[in-house]
This record gives structure tokens, sequence and C-alpha cells, in this order.
């Protein structure tokens, strides 16, 4: 970067409108998804067009581009972040790696324009402030006054995208964990009965996996990660139920838009109600049909596994624990047995996914995780 680029580049920067930034976060299966769809359908917002996982995944994107004072690196990870925040590439089609994103993917030539121009903004930065930069263009390209991304796992990164984009704000939505496992084991049985993942059954059957024990102590974790971001961010963090989002969504979507400084549009809520559990159906507008899922898909015993785990943090959000039957604690224990044999097959499925970087991002999730739980931060 030379001395004549750096003041050119600041002026140019102070002289575009102000756009907002916001994150939206939460455990998977908790509704993100859907708020991402109802946010997006607002005028001025430009949502993502798929989970980035970029601050989940940038050690991984600092080993693929080191040097962003150079203009092929800069220019690699800005065309690497348009075609990931615009939908039209999927990491994990790349082995989870962003090196053979740049190097395999087919761009069009308007993206490879669009990152030209881009690196020559990007180059100084930290690999944060490019993720910020990029999408602060596509924005403005679009016409919109806002963006919004959504990737669940960022909860537990929160204080590293605050580090890279200050004025960032999240809106989180939290779940039942009944529910949530209720869920994660439907969309696991379908693996293998559903069209929609004809072709795909063993990538599916490794990357679906679903525990009682283990997905509640996730689930606990990236609770205990939103507390601790309402404690150090407070109002910049908005935290809302799904059960309240599907059942009254207009009181809850207008409540995200104040804080937001967004005017309420009504066109936000309608949208096609499409739940991922539910292979194949399709509904008109926002049902509230998955809550309370878990009292007709979980067995007494994974209830009372769920509950035993998730109990404390269950109470912080108001989701009341059911008593379950003597017998269940026979399954509690088979399940709390065979939670160690679960952690090295969960470890086995992300080798077959994505090779051993795979494994070590997903280790470093897990420390991130055990941070949580003992008081630490992302």
């Amino acid at each position: 970067m030379t001395q004549t680029q750096t003041p050119v580049r600041a002026v140019a920067e102070a002289d575009r409108p102000a756009l907002a930034r916001t994150f939206c976060v939460g455990y998977m299966h908790s509704g993100t998804t859907l708020l991402l769809r109802i946010l997006s359908n607002h005028p001025d917002v430009l949502g993502a067009g798929r989970e980035s996982k970029y601050f989940m995944m940038v050690a991984e994107v600092r080993e693929a581009f080191p040097d962003l004072s150079r203009s092929r690196h800069a220019e690699d990870l800005a065309l690497y972040l348009v075609v990931l925040l615009e939908g039209t590439a999927k990491i994990k089609d790349f082995g989870w790696n962003p090196g053979r994103v740049v190097d395999e993917h087919s761009f069009s030539d308007h993206d490879r324009e669009r990152a030209r121009r881009l690196a020559l903004e990007v180059q100084g930065h930290t690999h944060g402030e490019a993720f910020r930069i990029v999408f602060d263009a596509l924005a403005r390209d679009a016409g919109k006054s806002q963006w919004l991304e959504k990737t669940p796992t960022h909860v537990y990164h929160i204080d590293k995208i605050v580090r890279a984009v200050p004025e960032a704000r999240f809106v989180e939505i939290v779940r039942d964990p009944r529910d949530v496992i209720a869920s994660k084991k439907t969309r696991r049985e379908a693996i293998w009965t559903s069209d929609r993942y004809k072709g795909q059954e063993q990538y599916k059957s490794w990357e679906k996996a679903y525990d009682p024990i283990w997905d509640t102590i996730s689930w606990r974790t990236a609770i205990q990660a939103g507390l601790r971001a309402r404690e150090r961010y407070g109002s910049r963090v908005h935290t809302i139920r799904y059960r309240d989002l599907v059942r009254d969504p207009e009181t809850v979507v207008r409540g995200i838009c104040d804080f937001l400084d967004l005017g309420y549009d009504a066109g936000m809520l309608d949208l096609d109600h499409r739940n991922s559990a539910d292979a194949g159906i399709t509904r008109t507008g926002i049902s509230d049909d998955a809550v309370g899922r878990w009292q007709r898909v979980l067995g007494s015993g994974e209830v009372a596994a769920c509950q035993l785990v998730g109990r404390e943090a269950m109470g912080t959000h108001g989701f009341e624990v059911k008593p379950q039957p003597l017998g269940a604690r026979v399954a509690v224990a088979r399940y709390v047995g065979g939670a160690g044999v679960e952690i090295w097959r969960r470890l086995y499925s992300r080798w077959r996914m994505g090779g051993f970087g795979f494994v070590r991002n997903v280790l470093r999730g897990y420390v991130h995780r055990g941070r949580q739980l003992v008081g630490g931060g992302s």
C-alpha cells in the first residue's frame, strides 16, 4: 500500500453513507434461518445468501490468504467473500478449504471484476475487516442501508466479530433444547427416507449427528455464549425466543425492527413456511406447529437426558422442566455411557467430510464451547 493510496481510501470511506451491520446467531435448529428470511424481506436489508461461517473459520482463511498487503491475496480473499456472501459457493463443497474455493469455483467475469476493485480496499486491513469491507460493498451495490449475516456458530465468536466490525449488532434466537434435539433427530432420520438427500446419504449421515447428551451440552454452551455477550455488549445484543417469534411474529419482528432502527414492513412476514425438518412440506405463512414437537418425537429417556444437562439454562429462558418416568433413568445412563464413543464418532465423521483441516477447526470449536462453560470468552 503506497502512502498516496491510504488517504484516498480514508476519504472514500468517510464520504460513503453509514451502513448498519447485524449478525443473527443462536444454536443450530433454533430458527436462525427463519429469522434471516423474515429480516431479508425488508427492502432496506441485504441478507447473506448462505451461512458464511467466516469468523468460525478465520484461521483457515488466514492460512489461505495470509498477506493482505499483497494484491493477489487481497483479490483472492475478496473473490472468496463475494461468492460466499452471495451464496453462489458453499465452503463445505470444497472440503472446508477457502483456498480451494478460489482455485476450483466457477467465477463469473463480474465477480472477478468486483474482486479486483475490492482488493484495493481490502489491502492493508485485517482479515476480519475485509469481511466488513466486502459486505458493505455488496449492500451498497444492491442499494441497501443494512446487511445481515446468519451463521449460528458465530455466537461463539462475538468478541472476534466486534473487534473486526466494531459497530456490529446481534440478534440472538433461543429455542427450547428439547425441540432443538427433536429437530436434529427428525433431520437425522430423514436422511435415508427423504428425496431431499437423494445421492447425498453417506455425506449427510456424517454431517447430521444426533445425541441428546452432546447436543444439549452444545446448546447449553451457545446459551452461555449469548449470556456473556449480553453482559459485555449490553444493548447491542437483542435476544428473542423461537416460540414467541412463531406465535406472535408481528410483535417480535416489530421489536427487532426497533432494535435495528428499521421501519416495520408488513411484507417481512410474507413468506412460505418451510421447516427443514419436515422434508417436502411447504406451508404459507409462519407456523408454530414445531413448538412442543419434542413431546411427539422424543422418548422419555431422551427428554430426561436433555433436561439433566440443560436444566439451569432452560430456567434462564423460561423453558419448564417436565417430570419423566423413573424408567427414563436407564436410558439416560445408556446415553451417558455412550457419550465417550459419540465424540470419537463425530471427529471421524468430520475427518471424512473435510480431512484433518476440518477436524482441527472442529476441535478449535470444541475448545471455544468448553470455555463458555468455565467462564471464558471467544
